[in-house]
């Protein structure tokens, strides 16, 4: 069907419900950062990172950020072709 997934703007309102996500079991395996919803807020103003919220029938499930691996110097991915993006995720609890 068309339109059950949604893509969104992550934007400040969002803080709260990733902040809780990035503590559940699944995710803080892979982000064990405590700060790291600091630098997602961060990335708010930074136009290299995309962030967005993913929803499935209007109900969030998940955070998406992409960006162009060449925008930042020395990035660890810069041996890929121009044009690459990297692409960070994570599936949350929905409640």
């Amino acid at each position: 069907m068309t339109g059950e997934y949604t893509f969104r703007p992550f934007n400040e309102d969002d803080l709260d419900l990733v902040a809780r996500w990035l503590t559940s079991p699944d995710v803080a395996v892979w982000y064990r950062d405590p700060d790291y919803i600091d630098e997602l807020e961060d990335h708010l103003a930074d136009k290299r990172i995309r962030q967005q919220i993913v929803s499935f029938k209007g109900v969030p499930f998940a955070y998406l950020q992409d960006y162009d691996v060449y925008g930042w110097k020395d990035h660890h991915l810069s041996f890929l072709s121009n044009g690459a993006r990297g692409l960070d995720t994570f599936i949350g609890q929905v409640t």
